[in-house]
């Protein structure tokens, strides 16, 4: 008895041994991915050719869901892609619940400004043929981000994820 519970003891011990030896990084290569990190946020969002991954969602009534993966909002110069999920209530829209947050359109307006050291925070406006929707993006430095979409027909609801600072954006014809 005292044997195997040696071996189990042993057996984890080189276990947490490995996977402390094979994910640390040393103070200085952390200070340099979270530079480069920051450096990309600042650059993708200065261009207008960022990529938001969602992973949580925050409706106006009920709780939060963690969402599967494959949710997002781009932007891509004066267009926007917001593929998100909608939940709450909404009223004057199509049968079926019509497109909702499901949309690629043209942007009408957008601001971009720094609230605080760390922080940028975008608000746009955009429109489609079933509604009007301002999104508010706040996007800190190490790239995690919240999003709010407000919306004449529907409640609002709140994202949070993270630019994807290494998104490989498809090349356009022009």
């Amino acid at each position: 008895m005292a044997r195997r519970i040696f071996s189990l003891v042993a057996a984890a011990l080189a276990a947490s041994l490995l996977i402390v030896s094979c994910s640390t990084m040393t103070k200085a290569e952390r200070a340099a991915e979270a530079a480069r990190v920051a450096e990309l946020v600042s650059s993708q969002l200065d261009n207008r050719q960022y990529f938001i991954a969602v992973d949580y969602m925050y409706p106006l009534r009920g709780g939060a869901r963690h969402l599967s993966s494959g949710y997002y909002l781009k932007i891509d110069g004066d267009k926007v892609d917001s593929y998100l999920p909608y939940f709450g209530a909404a009223r004057n829209v199509p049968y079926g619940g019509g497109k909702a947050l499901n949309f690629e359109g043209t942007l009408s307006s957008y601001q971009d400004f720094a609230p605080e050291n760390g922080l940028r925070r975008i608000v746009f406006e955009v429109t489609n043929e079933e509604d009007t929707y301002a999104y508010q993006v706040d996007v800190f430095d190490n790239g995690k981000a919240s999003i709010t979409v407000l919306s004449r027909f529907r409640d609002t609801i709140r994202f949070s994820g993270y630019q994807d600072v290494d998104y490989k954006w498809e090349k356009t014809e022009k």
